[in-house]
């Protein structure tokens, strides 16, 4: 009976160990599967190119003046008659700008200081006749009291006069340069809320903002980069503006002339290059510890894992310095 049992118990086995081997086995490509004219279509390659590489790292800058003044014109619908000033001027506190249309206001300030000649003239006259007839002095007083009194209202008219011309000029607050000057046409009038003029101080500084750099140094030297033209700047102050934050002032090596607020750039503060290098984007590469590899096509259309050699990496591209020719097909998907 236990024979028999053992007997069963074997074939049973037997039957369970062959049935593993009945299951399907996993598939395992010995290489690469082969690109069919499908997939073709949604292939994308990179050509591996040799050149210059460069990449800059900038700080957006512009000019900012310490202290200016804007300027209007305190009425409107008045014609513009003179301008005295043009962009760049040096202009003192006090200095008249321009100003408008005071024709009858001036004539009557001219009118009225004939007035005034004549009347101090007879008043004098006055005095002199009571030096001779003292007899008639209550007479001759009375005279000089009305003139004295048409004296006083012609020197009021001539300071509300004074005024009313003051109102139509624009007189420089501060000592400085002229920055702005709005483009006039002859028979333009005034328009209280617009900007005409704007006196800015000498001040050369351009200001930015960026991450924490050990590349700052005060005392350097850097390249300012406009869309006109390229200036050498020194770094003259760094300011921490936060934990992981500078804001940093650069000078004009050079006279630059006027400057105003629409004055922007970039300071490049480090270049990173690489020279007659071949080189991809850093995308189609992968880096697996010290091992880096791409993936190309063989003669055959496979897929294929390429080993490489890398160097630094520069901006969004990589240097290749083994393993591709220049011209060479990578896949980048």
């Amino acid at each position: 009976m236990i024979k028999h049992i053992i007997a069963i118990l074997l074939a049973f086995t037997t039957i369970m160990l062959s049935g593993c081997f009945l299951l399907p086995e996993e598939q395992e490509y010995t290489v690469p599967p082969v690109i069919n004219q499908e997939q073709e279509a949604s292939i994308e390659e990179e050509v591996v190119l040799r050149g210059d590489i460069v990449d800059n790292k900038t700080v957006s800058v512009k000019y900012q003046s310490s202290r200016k003044e804007e300027y209007s014109f305190k009425l409107s619908y008045e014609k513009i008659t003179d301008v005295y000033v043009s962009l760049g001027d040096q202009v003192k506190k006090g200095q008249v700008l321009a100003e408008l249309n005071a024709e009858s206001l001036l004539e009557e300030i001219e009118a009225l200081k004939t007035d005034l000649k004549k009347m101090n003239t007879d008043i004098e006259y006055y005095n002199n006749l009571i030096a001779v007839d003292p007899s008639n002095k209550d007479m001759y007083e009375q005279q000089k009291e009305s003139y004295s009194n048409s004296i006083e209202a012609s020197n009021q008219r001539m300071k509300e006069l004074q005024a009313k011309i003051n109102d139509r000029q624009i007189v420089a607050g501060m000592d400085g340069v002229v920055t702005y000057l709005k483009d006039f046409v002859e028979g333009d009038v005034s328009n209280e809320d617009t900007v005409y003029i704007i006196v800015s101080d000498n001040n050369k500084k351009i200001i930015g903002s960026c991450e924490k750099d050990d590349n700052f140094q005060i005392g350097n030297e850097y390249i300012l980069e406009t869309d006109e033209i390229n200036y050498t700047v020194i770094l003259s102050d760094i300011n921490e503006v936060s934990e992981n934050k500078l804001e940093v002032s650069f000078e004009f090596t050079e006279e630059v002339g006027v400057l105003d607020d629409s004055f922007k750039g970039k300071v490049i503060y480090e270049t990173n290059e690489a020279i007659d290098v071949l080189y991809l984007p850093t995308s189609v590469v992968t880096i697996l510890g010290d091992e880096s590899f791409v993936y190309v096509r063989n003669e055959e259309g496979f897929r294929t894992k390429k080993m490489v050699k890398v160097g630094k990496i520069i901006g969004n591209n990589i240097v290749i310095e083994e393993g591709l020719e220049e011209d060479e097909l990578v896949i980048s998907n």
